[in-house]
């Protein structure tokens, strides 16, 4: 439907609810005008019975017949608008208007006598009841009527001028209406409905990009391409891209070489994808005008990622990009300080905060927000070495206090500087923003400066900033990833009881990726079913050998592949291939996986605990700690986030805090494992609240599966062949 139709059905509707309220309105009051002004009338009837029928005598003659003229004119005093007396069949007797006097009331008289009521005596009643019946002989059936100008008819031109004040509304109430609605969809919908997409197109082809089939439109428009070669979103596989269910975007030029976007969505079968698609060409181009004139993120007033590109277009271009940087910067605990202050007080403090951060930075550079990180690039060599210099100084600026109203709110500001020394031309530029960022992570977790400075990265060896299933199957077929396990210790008897599986890059190409990026990323990307896979797979292995020293180890999952559907029938296959013992394995799910569908995850635990898989709920404490959950989920072990492991012998609120979830744990006959332990005295706090399960450097970092089964085997002192 087209947007002007649209807009035209809408106010149409608009104008009908908004005439039906004012009809409502009016016709209820106007009711309630009549029903008063018909009281008042029967009033003055009754009184006019009252007054004539005792007086009847006096008008009557000797021959007993009334003089009806007189009693008329008896009447005047009332002052009415006429008087008139008649028969039942409607014949004048008597009448002070003159126009009645050869006229019939009703039509029901002889011929030739016209119908007053038909002509002039139509303007008494033409607004409802205004004559009055007022019965003063009845012995020879005849009747006074006494013809009144209603009080509605004395309002008229009252009521007109009410009619008129409503229309007045009506239009006034229809011109804010229109007005509103033209806003909304010109605001809302303006690409969406005045740019259409032209030219729509069906093909066949195949997971290398050749066309099998193509409908004559795009064999006429396009010839024979490749569109494997055309993709434009090819952060990922072709193939990936095919079988994903996102829309596809080719970049194809027509037989005249002018360049056309055309978006496909593709439905695979049989090892071939149908596609079908339409050329948005100037949608886009709209689009990207439309987005031209929003360059300022609307909640913090900084520049967005669309300048942000442009010029870092421009600054590659100058060709002195090794001297640059970019430096991120992050408020600490902004969920703190919006439950502190409330959110609306909140962004609005961190507004001028951002502000005050503009204002001082743009000497160096401009200030840049993009998906909730904000950074400043700093383009030449003479202001990035006195950012540097001054880098101190400028967090000290950055961290003093902000006005909001009466309170002042103190921001922890950290600060993740990286240099552009290594970027080459074609270097991807979220490779330096993601490198950006965890330099500011690198800042974040450290107690020593609010500012970390990185003066080399390797952005040109690394591509795994952005994770895909391809990448992901080449570490996994060249060895470039392994599992490495991290033992867990009861304290008492110094054994090893159980290990945790945890993912390990050994790509040397990758050596600057952190695991927690690399695992991230793929979950973004949808590859974390893949590596899900494998990771617990190289578990289950090393299992089967584990199972012969009496050692659990356990293997962390990903809420998403948790949800995924099937995932409990393959983890369970696998497990069964292996015939691994009960308990010789246990499956970690973090706290996040109960945002899920509780039930589900209820019932797919009860599977694994049905066919002797542990359940262990890993970094307990930090995310969506509820206790009515613990009573309802079949879990064996709680795990105590090293957040609250960390200073445990300084801190006495953690310390509060461990003893009762360890407390917990042993009414709810749970395993209890405390991770992060680095020290003796956290170890003797733990172990006086009767802690059993340790882990943590204080007893050993993870290990690969040789130096884990020697430390295993030094520790528990035995020396069991192994069978695995």
């Amino acid at each position: 439907m087209k947007y002007s139709i649209k807009i035209l059905i809408t106010l149409l509707v608009t104008s009908v609810i908004m005439t039906g309220i004012i009809w409502a309105f009016s016709s209820s009051e106007r009711q309630y005008a009549l029903s008063q002004y018909l009281k008042v009338n029967q009033n003055t009837s009754d009184l006019i019975q009252y007054s004539v029928r005792d007086k009847l005598p006096s008008y009557t003659n000797e021959e007993n017949e009334i003089d009806y003229d007189s009693l008329v004119n008896s009447l005047e005093k009332y002052d009415f608008h006429s008087i008139t007396i008649l028969t039942s069949t409607g014949t004048v007797l008597a009448s002070t208007d003159e126009r009645i006097n050869d006229a019939y009331i009703f039509t029901l008289g002889d011929e030739g006598k016209e119908s007053f009521f038909a002509t002039e005596g139509a303007n008494f009643i033409q607004n409802g009841n205004s004559y009055y019946f007022a019965k003063i002989i009845s012995g020879d059936y005849r009747v006074m009527c006494v013809i009144l100008e209603s009080k509605l008819l004395a309002e008229k031109t009252k009521i007109s001028m009410l009619n008129a004040v409503e229309v007045i509304f009506l239009l006034v109430c229809f011109a804010i209406c229109a007005f509103l609605t033209i806003y909304f969809y010109k605001q809302r919908f303006n690409v969406l409905y005045r740019v259409k997409p032209v030219n729509n197109y069906t093909l066949t082809t195949t997971k290398h990009g050749n066309i099998l089939y193509t409908d004559k439109n795009f064999s006429k428009t396009f010839g024979n391409v490749n569109l494997r070669e055309c993709i434009i979103n090819n952060e990922s596989n072709y193939v990936d891209e095919l079988s994903s269910g996102r829309l596809l975007y080719f970049d194809l030029k027509d037989k005249e070489g002018v360049s056309h976007i055309v978006a496909f969505n593709a439905t695979s079968g049989l090892g071939q994808y149908k596609m079908v698609g339409s050329d948005i060409s100037t949608f886009m181009a709209k689009h990207d005008d439309l987005l031209s004139e929003h360059e300022t993120d609307f909640q913090t007033g900084l520049k967005n990622a669309i300048p942000f590109e442009r010029d870092w277009k421009e600054y590659i271009e100058t060709g002195n990009y090794n001297d640059g940087l970019i430096c991120f910067f992050g408020v600490q605990q902004l969920n703190y300080y919006s439950i502190l202050y409330g959110q609306k007080n909140f962004m609005k403090g961190y507004k001028i905060a951002l502000q005050k951060f503009r204002e001082y930075l743009i000497e160096y550079g401009e200030v840049y927000t993009i998906n909730g990180y904000n950074f400043v690039l700093v383009k030449d060599k003479d202001k990035r070495d006195k950012f540097i210099s001054n880098i101190r100084e400028i967090s000290g600026q950055l961290n003093q206090a902000v006005s909001l109203g009466n309170q002042l709110i103190k921001p922890d500001v950290r600060m993740g500087a990286i240099f552009l020394t290594n970027i080459v031309k074609d270097t991807r530029l979220d490779y330096i923003l993601s490198a950006g960022r965890r330099a500011l992570n690198a800042a974040t977790i450290t107690d020593q400066l609010p500012y970390y400075i990185q003066r080399s990265t390797n952005f040109g060896e690394t591509s795994y900033q952005v994770v895909t299933a391809e990448q992901v199957r080449d570490l996994i077929d060249r060895g470039g990833v392994d599992i490495w396990f991290q033992p867990q210790v009861n304290p008492f008897d110094e054994r090893v009881v159980g290990l945790e599986g945890l993912f390990r890059i050994t790509d040397k190409k990758a050596s600057d990726v952190k695991t927690s990026d690399f695992i991230e990323s793929a979950e973004k990307n949808g590859c974390i079913v893949e590596l899900g896979e494998f990771i617990y797979k190289k578990c289950m292995d090393f299992a089967v050998t584990m199972q012969n020293y009496g050692v659990t180890v356990s293997v962390n999952v990903s809420p998403i592949q948790f949800m995924q559907a099937g995932f409990c029938e393959k983890f369970l296959e696998e497990y069964r291939k292996r015939n691994l013992k009960p308990n010789s394995i246990h499956i970690e799910i973090l706290e996040s996986t109960m945002i899920y569908s509780i039930e589900d995850v209820i019932n797919k635990l009860n599977i694994f605990k049905k066919n002797g898989i542990g359940v262990e709920v890993d970094d307990f404490g930090i995310a969506y700690s509820c206790m009515s959950y613990l009573s309802k989920l079949p879990i064996s072990t709680l795990k105590i986030d090293m957040a609250f492991i960390k200073n445990i012998d300084k801190n006495n609120n953690d310390r509060a805090l461990v003893k009762n979830i360890i407390n917990i744990t042993k009414d709810l006959k749970l395993e209890c494992v405390a991770e992060g332990v680095e020290t003796k005295e956290e170890l003797d706090v733990l172990k006086k609240y009767g802690c059993e399960i340790i882990q943590g450097y204080y007893y050993s970092k993870a290990l690969p599966r040789e130096q884990v089964l020697d430390y295993i085997k030094k520790m528990n002192k035995l020396e069991v062949e192994n069978n695995g």
